[in-house]
């Protein structure tokens, strides 16, 4: 069975899941990066939100991610700016990646900070 529209953009070798992507969803859209967040990944993310149709409700959710390189979070917040267009949502970031995306100019409205316990980074 092919994957949904944009799934094989997020996926590396080293964000292989066993779960099944949760989007395309109408009219909103999940993209759930796992595994290592890297440059590459932020790219590939950067073109699925590209992808999406203007004015869509967007939920980027890290949970799945184990790994954060700091570098990919500014090609993530370069995302977000482009992206102004989309009613976006950021789930399953530590402190330290919320963070380091406010100061790169990310509102901290885009957040949902209710899903990590505190401890996590």
């Amino acid at each position: 069975m092919p994957l949904p529209q944009g799934w094989d953009e997020i996926m590396t070798e080293q964000t292989v899941t066993s779960e099944p992507p949760t989007f395309p969803r109408d009219p909103a859209r999940v993209i759930e990066p796992a595994g290592v967040f890297d440059v590459a990944a932020g790219e590939r993310l950067r073109g699925a939100l590209a992808g999406t149709p203007k004015g869509a409700d967007v939920r980027i959710d890290f949970l799945a991610v184990r790994e954060f390189h700091d570098t990919a979070l500014g090609v993530l917040a370069r995302a977000v700016s482009e992206a102004k267009e989309h009613h976006l949502t950021i789930t399953g970031l530590g402190h330290h990646q919320r963070s380091i995306l406010r100061y790169l100019g990310v509102d901290g409205r885009t957040f949902d900070d209710g899903d990590r316990t505190a401890g996590q980074a």
